[in-house]
């Protein structure tokens, strides 16, 4: 005899059945909105941003910058930025033990920053820089003449001298601010006749000279501390393909005497 349901039965079974229907749906929708409430970061497309123009000093310009600040008495920190593409804050955060005069270098360890109105040593931005420089002989040179007018500051200003072991500090020996690097530059660029940059473009001015030169993008990047070549790359695509394209030339010359 074959298994007949009741007309109750029949009815309680599609109740049942509409019932898992109803939970299933449930759980898919709850389901599907958790997920989308821990990725929708990831659905959103993040807006490209537009890196700023860069115009660094030409070779001509660089050279009128370095003989306007001969004597200057942040003559060095200026020398540094310009020389060896530090930032303002691994320039502010080199210490004497920083600089080996012996070996005509200088390693990049921390850097100086301003938070919550102190000053306070911040790590360097990424791994790479944490970096250790050679430094020209125009440039250790500045740095001499920076320590001995820094001992004759601290002669002068006898106990009111805060020692700090940093490179560049106001008459005290305190760290010096941002603000006032800043306003010197600017002032030095007004008195020659230079446009008017922002401090980190001697950072850029820096890449631009070693390109121009002819220096691999490999000691470019080891130099400014970037944590990828392809930041270079990118960074400097311009002056990259200016410099390629006076090599050509340069191999044109060779090849037709």
């Amino acid at each position: 005899m074959k298994n007949r349901r009741c007309s109750h039965c029949k009815e309680k079974g599609l109740q049942s059945d509409m019932l898992l229907r109803q939970l299933k749906a449930f759980c898919d929708q709850n389901c599907f909105a958790e997920w989308a409430a821990a990725n929708v970061s990831k659905l959103a497309k993040a807006p490209k941003v537009e890196q700023a123009e860069i115009s660094p000093f030409d070779p001509n310009e660089a050279r009128l910058f370095v003989k306007a600040i001969a004597g200057e008495r942040l003559e060095a920190l200026y020398l540094l930025a310009i020389a060896t593409g530090l930032r303002q804050a691994e320039v502010l955060g080199l210490s004497w033990e920083d600089i080996d005069f012996g070996k005509s270098q200088c390693t990049v360890r921390k850097t100086l920053q301003r938070i919550d109105g102190e000053f306070r040593f911040v790590e360097p931005k990424t791994t790479r820089s944490r970096r250790t420089l050679a430094l020209s002989d125009i440039v250790i040179s500045s740095l001499r003449e920076r320590k001995g007018k820094q001992i004759g500051e601290m002669l002068v200003a006898g106990d009111k001298w805060e020692s700090s072991d940093l490179v560049f500090t106001d008459s005290y020996g305190r760290p010096l601010s941002d603000r006032v690097v800043r306003a010197r530059f600017y002032r030095i660029l007004e008195s020659v006749g230079l446009r008017r940059q922002r401090f980190h473009d001697l950072r850029h001015a820096c890449a631009s000279l070693m390109i121009s030169q002819g220096v691999p993008s490999r000691e470019v990047m080891e130099t400014l501390g970037h944590s990828t070549i392809a930041m270079t790359l990118n960074r400097y695509a311009h002056i990259f393909q200016e410099a390629r394209r006076e090599t050509a030339n340069k191999m044109g010359k060779v090849l037709t005497g």
